[in-house]
């Protein structure tokens, strides 16, 4: 996989694409309407179960020390919380498929 990263215009490219009677700007609102649902759920519930997909989680990260690198210096990091996405067996399977395009052979050493 490569190291570009889909943007929010390219994904509603995609979803105007998959459904033509959608404009650019309503697939927009309708991708904006996705990621707000997912926002309020992870507000609401701290879960967001997407059967396929996977399952955003918010977690708390613990009050921790850290040490500065070049003076040595002790830090308290702060307690807080993050987002913690995990895949679902679909998502991972298909992400361990290699992505090629053509016929595979078998007999062929890889290197």
């Amino acid at each position: 996989m490569g190291t570009k990263a889909l943007t929010k215009e390219e994904l509603a490219k995609s979803l105007r694409d998959a459904h033509g009677g959608l404009s650019l700007r309503e697939s927009l609102e309708q991708v904006d309407a996705i990621l707000d649902a997912i926002q309020d759920g992870l507000l609401a519930d701290g879960k967001v179960k997407i059967r396929g997909f996977g399952t955003f989680d918010v977690m708390r990260r613990k009050r921790r020390m850290t040490r500065h690198p070049r003076t040595g210096e002790a830090t308290e990091i702060p307690e807080s919380l993050t987002v913690r996405f995990r895949q679902s067996k679909d998502l991972f399977s298909r992400s361990r498929r290699p992505h090629i395009s053509g016929v595979i052979d078998l007999d062929e050493d890889v290197p």
